[in-house]
């Protein structure tokens, strides 16, 4: 990869999500392209500084997200593939188990720039910042995201609620929150 251009990457996404074994494909091209995270970077630069849904359409949903290091993305699942690329910042995931009684946290995997991180429909995981500056990347949803039905999970509990603004606010929680699991 010579350059990156965000709207070639958008539109090779999107012609691949029409192609059998998309979401092997879509792997495939995240791989390739955040093997070189900073022509990312320097393609993307400060442009957003917020989640911004790229394209979606009912096979595919492209977004930049962007986590500040204060607040934690609570608990959720996506029931669908989901595919992350990270070119600024080190994003913390917290995977969960699901049991009768709460959320048991099964790992945690550190994301810098230019790792992947490949997620099934039912993971449940949380996400934040791992230091202090912000995280930007690419998430590729094999569905369109804003359309499906998911879950956010209690912290203490691990009971579902439906997907909605309102208890996303409830659950959200600052990044000293995660000391429980990290201890640190």
């Amino acid at each position: 990869m010579s350059q990156f251009d965000l709207d070639d990457f958008v539109a090779e996404a999107i012609a691949i999500s029409k192609q059998d074994d998309a979401y092997t494909k879509i792997k495939q091209l995240m791989l390739a392209t955040f093997t070189q995270a900073d022509k990312v970077a320097a393609a993307i630069g400060d442009k957003y500084g917020k989640d911004v849904i790229l394209y979606e359409d009912e096979k595919i949903s492209i977004w930049h997200v962007y986590f500040d290091p204060t607040n934690v993305v609570p608990p959720h699942d996506h029931q669908t593939d989901v595919a992350i690329g990270i070119y600024q910042g080190t994003e913390r995931n917290f995977i969960f188990q699901r049991t009768e009684e709460s959320l048991t946290l099964e790992t945690i995997q550190d994301m810098s720039p230019g790792d992947t991180l490949f997620l099934s429909p039912e993971t449940i995981h949380a996400a934040g910042t791992a230091t202090q500056e912000p995280v930007q990347g690419i998430h590729i949803y094999m569905a369109a995201l804003t359309k499906i039905s998911r879950s956010l999970f209690d912290w203490e509990t691990g009971q579902p609620a439906s997907f909605s603004e309102e208890v996303y606010e409830g659950l959200r929680r600052e990044t000293a929150y995660l000391k429980r699991y990290t201890g640190t």
